[in-house]
């Protein structure tokens, strides 16, 4: 008799283990689904106005723009302009993805790329002839996404800027 409550014993005990394996389980994967974000595609649309990047005379010229996916901010956000526009030494440690793309005045940029599992941000230089008072760069967190999707930005003048209407 008391082996056999001891046997049912242990197999409630075992049971509850299980459960409780699984209720954590469940939590884990709530918690993960609200505030970690998820982001498949990287959409990016960068559309110019007519006056980009002018020349002495006023005549707008094309501009390159470089897009890296990033783990950390903090070599961007550090970064100057010679050394992004030097190439990738300035980001290496936090670059998974990179490209460069040429964008002309009045032109619209379409990029659509995989977002890597572990990019937790995109940045994004243009490098201008006269950096002047230029804005530059842009940096985008991951989560950003998650609001608008394709992040929108715009190229005028000398500057740099996610689009203010989508934000």
């Amino acid at each position: 008799m008391i082996r056999g409550a001891c046997g049912v014993i242990l197999a409630l005990a075992l049971s509850a283990c299980g459960a409780w394996q699984s209720v954590k389980d469940g939590s884990v994967a709530a918690t993960q689904a609200v505030f970690e974000t998820k982001v498949k595609q990287m959409d990016v649309v960068v559309t110019a106005r007519s006056a980009l990047d002018p020349d002495a005379r006023g005549a707008a010229l094309p501009v390159m723009l470089r897009i890296w996916q990033l783990k950390d901010d903090k070599p961007f956000a550090t970064a100057t302009y010679a050394q992004l526009l030097g190439g990738e030494d300035a980001l290496k440690a936090s670059t998974l993805w990179s490209r460069d793309v040429t964008l002309g005045p009045g032109q619209t940029l379409k990029l659509s790329e995989p977002m890597d599992d572990a990019a937790n941000y995109v940045g994004v230089a243009a490098f201008f002839r006269d950096t002047a008072d230029a804005e530059w760069s842009v940096l985008i967190p991951k989560s950003q996404w998650k609001r608008t999707d394709p992040v929108r930005l715009v190229a005028a003048d000398r500057a740099l800027e996610i689009d203010s209407e989508h934000r």
